[in-house]
């Protein structure tokens, strides 16, 4: 009768396959919203009959158009550990800037001109919170109730509106097939994505954000990367603005009270694609992740007409949920 033995499992090999088990879980915390996005994909698909329709991608796309191309600036300024709350006076500022001038000067110019606005009011939020060293909250909070001022001393009661039908091609049409808007989002989240991920200007973003001592005293010009960060955001919300004039046709200064929930939105987005609060991690990649789940998630309420309680409680629970995972992702790989 012959006696079955087996060799013990050694400590290293017990725990070898502890790391390789939290390696794992942790990039499924880290890769959760993926999951989440083709959830909602394929639940959208059984639920709405015409969310698969080529139609209604652009549909979704071209109406997130000028939220996904702001994200992109604020993921850029998130990974600094720093905020910017005068995204939406921005916006508007933006759009008239264009809707007042695109007429005369040309759409070319006058969308220059609009950028350059949003580029100075980053500039001016910049100079604030990096060289002054006023909290970004604070700051931002301060300097969109200074810019709200100005549109509404500038607009009044008045609609500004695109006469020529050239100045709107930005947000009505085409190039080869695909909607303006479309081309422009893909551009400016591509650029994004090769700054932030593959250039040391997004190396050094992260590590400011990361830790702003070792930026320092690794050489790293600090306040500059900081105020370049906020030209880039006022940049991208100035170009948000044209693209919404140019399909709307007009703006006036009502939108600063219509648009205050783009504010929510923009940093929802981001942080549902995992840019971190405290900055130092994030990618314009992910936020384009959940650019699209909050697209999908508006596209389907939308589509089987539920109620707006409806959208703000499933958006609400999304968002925790991203914040959950990002803190458990964060906690596992301390």
């Amino acid at each position: 009768m012959s006696l079955l033995t087996s060799e013990p499992i050694s400590e290293e090999s017990a725990s070898a396959g502890t790391t390789r088990r939290d390696a794992v879980i942790t990039l499924l915390y880290k890769n959760a919203m993926l999951l989440v996005l083709a959830v909602l994909v394929v639940i959208a698909a059984f639920t709405y009959e015409h969310f698969l329709e080529w139609e209604n991608f652009k549909i979704i796309l071209v109406q997130n158009a000028g939220l996904g191309i702001i994200a992109v600036g604020v993921t850029m300024l998130m990974v600094t550990a720093a905020f910017d709350l005068s995204i939406v006076p921005v916006f508007v500022l933006g759009g008239a800037v264009y809707a007042s001038t695109a007429d005369e000067m040309g759409w070319g110019l006058a969308l220059v001109a609009a950028v350059a606005a949003g580029a100075v009011t980053g500039i001016i939020n910049g100079i604030i919170v990096a060289k002054i060293g006023v909290n970004s909250f604070i700051a931002t909070l301060a300097t969109s109730s200074i810019f709200s001022g100005i549109v509404l001393s500038w607009l009044g009661t008045d609609l500004l509106s695109l006469t020529t039908p050239s100045p709107r091609d930005i947000g009505t049409g085409s190039l080869l097939g695909v909607p303006v808007p479309i081309v422009l989002l893909v551009v400016v989240f591509v650029i994004g994505q090769i700054v932030l991920g593959s250039t040391a200007f997004g190396r050094r973003l992260m590590t400011v954000g990361g830790s702003e001592h070792s930026a320092r005293l690794a050489g790293l010009r600090v306040e500059r990367l900081r105020v370049s960060a906020y030209v880039i955001v006022g940049m991208c919300a100035g170009l948000a603005g044209v693209i919404f004039v140019a399909r709307l046709g007009s703006m006036q200064s009502t939108q600063l009270t219509n648009s205050a929930p783009l504010l929510l939105d923009v940093i929802a987005i981001v942080v549902v694609g995992g840019t971190s609060l405290y900055g130092g991690d994030g990618a314009v990649w992910r936020t384009a992740i959940g650019l699209l789940i909050f697209g999908v998630l508006d596209n389907v309420i939308v589509g089987i007409n539920a109620s707006g309680a409806t959208e703000q409680i499933v958006k609400g629970a999304v968002v925790l949920f991203a914040v959950i995972t990002d803190l458990r992702a964060r906690q596992r790989s301390v």
